[in-house]
């Protein structure tokens, strides 16, 4: 009988572990700690950075950051901080991510607050992004990502994000930095990258770095990049990354839908080509010249006025 009992309490406990590791699709979602629920919190909802939660909650840069390494392991935060949607999959198929934005934002007006908070810092974290204060400007940078189908919805759900963001920050830092008619805030830079791009992930498996530069001014505007395990391809040129993307797009979609032949084939058909329009411009030429024969000849004109003609009789 007691052989019994301990194997009955063996399956109870192999029973517990697989309950504890199994989940239904779509709501799995692994328990958090006290800690952890506090720390996801504050660094999701009010956007505080590490050392701003070491102060509030009273404890070492080192016990937040081993917290935050365990929020990684669960899939709620990547690399950025930000914390992971689980509605959507975490490696989407062929979408397109902005990330990497900046801005340059002249300040039209500002209040005397701006000064004092200037002096007390002049880094400041709002949302998620990090925002330097100067005299007349302020600079955005930003830690977010946008996903879309393709680059307009992408584009145009950041500047939804963004429309929300400075008007926050208008009142947070007591200036005016958004007016109809002004031209004061500029995008300075912007990365688009098409995710999980075969280039990409052939790249990867053969260790190959990839990098191209502009003819005109020598910048970096395309790369293959892995950095986050999102197999990407990745357009990065501060003034034309978002038409170099819808580009690269078209290229990786015509390879992906048209044949594509090898170099030998393309060789030989262009010589077939050769071949075939040389014997059409010759045949164009014998038309021309038999054309030219069937026109009346012009009568020639002779001294005194008169007409010679074309016959001698």
């Amino acid at each position: 009988m007691k052989k019994k009992v301990v194997k009955n309490k063996e399956v109870d406990k192999l029973k517990k572990k697989v309950v504890k590791k199994g989940c239904k699709s779509g709501s799995c979602q692994p328990k958090l700690s006290k800690t952890e629920a506090e720390i996801l919190h504050y660094l999701t909802n009010e956007y505080l950075t590490i050392k701003q939660i070491s102060i509030r909650r009273g404890t070492s840069r080192q016990a937040v950051n081993k917290t935050l390494q365990k929020l990684k392991k669960k899939g709620l935060i990547n690399q950025h901080y930000e914390k992971v949607d689980k509605s959507q999959p975490t490696l989407p198929i062929h979408k397109v991510r902005l990330h990497g934005q900046e801005f340059n934002v002249k300040i039209l007006f500002k209040d005397k607050r701006y000064e004092k908070l200037r002096g007390r810092a002049n880094t400041v974290f709002v949302d998620g992004c990090t925002v330097r204060l100067y005299r007349d400007s302020v600079e955005v940078y930003s830690n977010r990502s946008f996903w879309g189908e393709d680059v307009q919805k992408v584009t145009s759900e950041s500047f939804v994000f963004w429309n929300r963001f400075f008007s926050r920050l208008e009142s947070d830092l007591k200036v005016l930095l958004v007016k109809s008619r002004y031209d004061n805030v500029r995008l300075v830079n912007s990365h688009y990258s098409e995710v999980n791009n075969e280039l990409s992930r052939d790249c990867k498996e053969k260790g190959v770095k990839l990098r191209v530069f502009t003819r005109d001014d020598g910048k970096l505007w395309f790369l293959i990049d892995n950095s986050f395990n999102l197999s990407e391809a990745e357009t990065v040129h501060p003034e034309s990354s978002k038409g170099d993307m819808e580009k690269v797009k078209d290229v990786f979609n015509d390879i992906r839908d048209k044949p594509l032949y090898p170099l030998s084939e393309l060789s030989s058909m262009m010589a077939d080509t050769v071949k075939q329009l040389n014997s059409v411009s010759h045949g164009l030429s014998s038309v021309v010249s038999f054309l030219k024969s069937q026109l009346p000849v012009e009568p020639k004109i002779v001294k005194g006025g008169g007409v010679k003609p074309d016959y001698v009789g």
